[in-house]
């Protein structure tokens, strides 16, 4: 779980490092607590430590903190990083139906805790047809979302 937490952290510094999040409302260092602490430009690096502190993993994945998301933005992206990164271990979790890899993917996917059960059932089910041969990151969490979306159960709970 540590390597988890620490990879989702490094990803999460990455991002906020990124030309493409650089340039929003707040500041270099990227959305999460720090943007609503150190709100000058001046007191970035001071913004960027509380971000690395993991509050900007959470508040990109939940969308708080001046973390909304729209199409393309930091969540997606962070996403994208989760999957490449991890992508064996989400796929081995996936094929047997649970796993801390797939239970931390169901949480970046905006699904609620008490709907892990039937998301581990139906990426298990749906292993093929996610994991496609020769499929990128964005194609994976593509997959992920469109299984989720069309699901009667998981739609309702999860904030894709």
């Amino acid at each position: 779980m540590h390597k988890l937490l620490g990879g989702a952290l490094c990803a999460g510094l990455l991002l906020s490092a990124s030309p493409a999040v650089a340039h929003h409302a707040y500041g270099d260092a990227g959305c999460g607590l720090g943007s609503l602490v150190f709100k000058t430009n001046s007191a970035q690096t001071s913004a960027a430590s509380t971000n690395g502190t993991g509050s900007q993993f959470f508040a990109i994945t939940s969308g708080t903190s001046n973390c909304a998301d729209a199409p393309g933005g930091a969540a997606e992206a962070m996403r994208s990083t989760f999957v490449s990164v991890n992508s064996s271990s989400l796929q081995r979790d996936a094929a047997a139906g649970n796993g801390e890899y797939l239970a931390t993917w169901s949480l970046m996917l905006g699904c609620e805790t008490n709907a892990q059960s039937d998301f581990f059932a139906i990426s298990q089910a749906n292993h093929d047809r996610i994991f496609t041969l020769g499929a990128s990151p964005e194609q994976i969490v593509a997959n992920f979302k469109t299984i989720v979306a069309a699901d009667a159960k998981l739609a309702p709970v999860c904030k894709l």
